[in-house]
């Protein structure tokens, strides 16, 4: 914590998070997402890109492994409503990108990021669409298991 304000001098962002994965976020499939407000708390369970794009076979270059990613100090989620041009009613894993700050290709009028906070977006392919994301912390756990540690996608 940085002098009294309780104010961290090392914020880490979704960008640092996802560059410390192997394909990073790209392309991720997001299978659920949930908010925790009284805690300030957002997870989102996905499917991430381990795969090795130089295997032989299908399958070891598509491999995928489950994660959690959490938000905590959650400021605010923002989830724009999809575009009626896409399939955005169908069942099934959503295909996702992120990064930091506001996306310049769809602008939104939001409140001010707070010290100590930082904006992220997650873009639902599927939809459209995004989800805004303002917190004062990302970090991966893993989810409750269910299955293989590395499932195809």
């Amino acid at each position: 914590m940085a002098g009294d304000a309780g104010i961290r001098e090392t914020i880490v962002t979704l960008d640092e998070l996802a560059a410390s994965l192997p394909s990073g976020l790209h392309d991720a499939k997001l299978l659920s997402f949930a908010i925790d407000h009284p805690r300030q708390r957002m997870t989102l369970d996905l499917r991430i890109d381990v795969g090795d794009p130089d295997a032989p076979d299908a399958a070891a270059r598509e491999a995928r492994r489950p994660v959690r990613l959490v938000f905590t100090g959650l400021v605010l989620c923002a989830v724009d409503p999809p575009d009626s041009r896409y399939p955005f009613d169908r069942a099934g894993p959503l295909t996702i990108d992120a990064g930091d700050g506001e996306p310049s290709t769809s602008p939104r009028v939001l409140p001010p990021v707070p010290p100590g906070a930082f904006l992220s977006w997650i873009f639902v392919y599927e939809w459209n669409a995004f989800l805004r994301v303002v917190a004062r912390d990302v970090r991966i756990e893993e989810p409750p298991r269910v299955g293989d540690a590395v499932t195809p996608p």
